[in-house]
């Protein structure tokens, strides 16, 4: 008598089918008992082949599977296509196996043959543009945080080169500056003015007048340099009521001429409360060639120094 379905086949097929074939084979009848089965479905059960032949067809089926298989094959076909999917585990429908399988009727009997389905071309499109999504709106978020990180870094630039009461360049940005300036001057045999200027008497503005009143003063003196001076040109507070101005590509003459009208539009200057004229006191110098940064700074500012001993409210040139 023969103990399995698969024996009705000629050696070696019987074997190489209920051994070694990697397809998935499953005899049940009617009432959907199941018959019998090769070794590659026990393998995708998380129990015993006894306990699997106590089982009916439905009971390792999920119940949308079982519904397709349920339905039979129509007389003309041979054969239907099904994508099932098998239990792991008898009581749990959340983890099953998916299996492209083919129902076969032979008499009273059916028999499921399948392999684990693998992915199509167009479910891996599909998973490929679902990821390039994901990748275009990871970037785009990237992108957006970039630009946030990219406008706070201008603003914390623009902070360590910026005096936050005047808006003028800084003390530091001046001096980083400074010695690149000098040097590119030199390197092209092009004329190079400094002005260090420095309001008269400023103390007793902020003695008489208060400190806020002192600060509005400071802004209209920075407006002043900002106005009257070049975009090519570096204009700095380097100091309480101290300002620095680089003239590129300038004659001393020039630059002595720029000195006297900042000099005048500073004089000019009408702060409510402020009864007294606003001066400004200014030494200028020219680069000349055995300068380093600090000799020609130096120079400025003992042009500047002979200005206020002089009288104050006057250029001085060195």
């Amino acid at each position: 008598m023969k103990e399995s379905i698969f024996d009705n086949f000629p050696h070696p097929f019987n074997y190489f089918l209920k051994e070694l074939s990697d397809y998935i084979i499953v005899y049940y009848d009617e009432n959907y008992n199941i018959l019998d089965f090769n070794n590659e479905f026990v393998k995708i059960f998380l129990f015993d082949k006894k306990k699997l032949k106590t089982n009916k067809i439905s009971d390792i089926l999920t119940e949308k599977s079982f519904d397709k298989i349920s339905k039979g094959i129509e007389k003309e076909l041979k054969y239907k296509r099904r994508i099932l999917e098998f239990k792991k585990y008898l009581k749990n429908h959340k983890f099953y196996n998916k299996y492209e399988c083919y129902q076969f009727k032979i008499d009273n009997q059916y028999c499921l043959i399948g392999k684990k389905e693998t992915q199509t071309k167009i479910e891996i499109i599909n998973k490929v543009s679902k990821l390039n999504n994901e990748l275009s709106n990871k970037t785009r978020e990237l992108n957006k945080k970039n630009a946030k990180l990219e406008e706070v870094n201008k603003k914390v630039e623009e902070l360590n080169r910026t005096d936050p009461l005047t808006k003028l360049n800084n003390r530091r940005y001046f001096m980083e500056n400074f010695e690149n300036v000098i040097s590119r001057a030199k390197r092209h045999n092009e004329t190079l003015s400094l002005i260090i200027c420095d309001l008269d008497k400023f103390k007793d503005i902020n003695d008489n007048y208060g400190h806020d009143v002192g600060d509005k003063v400071l802004v209209a003196v920075g407006k002043v340099l900002e106005k009257e001076n070049r975009k090519e040109d570096i204009v700095a507070r380097i100091g309480g009521e101290e300002f620095a101005v680089l003239l590129n590509n300038t004659s001393i003459q020039n630059g002595k001429n720029n000195a006297e009208r900042i000099r005048k539009k500073v004089s000019q200057i009408d702060i409510e409360k402020v009864s007294k004229e606003i001066t400004i006191s200014l030494g200028i110098t020219e680069l000349k060639k055995s300068d380093d940064k600090d000799i020609f700074f130096k120079r400025a500012d003992t042009a500047l120094y002979k200005a206020k001993n002089s009288g104050r409210n006057k250029v001085y040139q060195l």
